[in-house]
C-alpha cells in the first residue's frame, strides 16, 4: 500500500510540474487583470474542467492509443524527453513561442491549452501510461490538475506574498526538475534500447 502511495505521490509531482502552473500564474493573471473575481473564478473553473477531461481521456486510453499507432514505450520516452527538454530550455530563455493569448475562449486557450495541458504534458502521460497501470496514472493526474488549479486560484495571494521576483524564481525551479526529468527519460529510453 505504502509502495502505491509513494508511486502516486512521485507521478503527481511529476505532473504537476510538468503542468508548471506557477509558470501559468503571470499570464493568468495578465489574462483577468480587467475581469472580476466571479469571471475570473468562471474562467478557471472552465480550464481546470478541460484540463481534467483531456488527463481522464490520455490517462485511460493511452495505451490503446500507443498500441493503435504502433508506438513502443521507448519511442515515446525518448521523444517526450526531448519535447520536454525543448520546452524547458524555451522557458528558461523566456520564449513563449505556444503562449500567445487569444481574445476568445481565453480558459481553453491559452489557458487550459498549452498552458497546462500541453505537448510536454500530453508526452508525459502517454510514457507513463505505457509503463504503469492507467488507474495510478488516472488518479496522478487528477490530482496534479487540483493543485494547478488551487495555484492558479491562489495566484494573486501568491504573487502578493512572494513577490513577482520570488514567483519567476520559483517557476524557474519547476522548469529545473522539467529538463532533470527530461534527462531521465531519454536515459531510460537509451537503456531499453540498449545504447547504454
Amino acid at each position: 500500500m505504502s509502495e502505491y502511495l509513494f508511486e502516486l505521490f512521485v507521478l503527481t509531482v511529476r505532473l504537476y510540474a510538468v503542468m508548471d502552473p506557477m509558470g501559468a500564474i503571470p499570464i493568468f493573471i495578465s489574462l483577468t487583470s480587467k475581469k472580476s473575481t466571479e469571471e475570473r473564478m468562471k474562467m478557471l473553473k472552465l480550464a481546470t474542467g478541460v484540463v481534467v477531461t483531456i488527463v481522464s481521456i490520455l490517462s485511460i486510453s493511452g495505451s490503446t492509443i500507443l498500441e493503435v499507432l504502433g508506438i513502443t514505450p521507448p519511442s515515446i520516452k525518448i521523444g517526450g524527453g526531448i519535447l520536454l527538454m525543448v520546452l524547458a530550455i524555451d522557458e528558461m530563455r523566456g520564449i513563449l513561442r505556444s503562449r500567445m493569448p487569444l481574445e476568445e475562449e481565453l480558459a481553453v486557450v491559452p489557458l487550459a491549452i498549452p498552458l497546462l495541458v500541453g505537448p510536454g504534458t500530453i508526452a508525459m502521460i502517454l510514457m507513463l501510461t505505457s509503463i504503469m497501470p492507467w488507474y495510478i496514472v488516472l488518479v496522478a493526474a487528477l490530482i496534479a490538475s487540483l493543485l494547478s488549479f488551487l495555484t492558479l486560484l491562489s495566484s494573486e495571494l501568491l504573487l502578493r506574498v512572494l513577490g513577482k521576483s520570488a514567483t519567476a524564481a520559483l517557476s524557474k525551479f519547476m522548469t529545473i526538475i522539467l529538463a532533470a526529468f527530461a534527462s531521465e527519460m531519454i536515459f531510460s529510453a537509451l537503456v531499453d534500447w540498449g545504447v547504454i
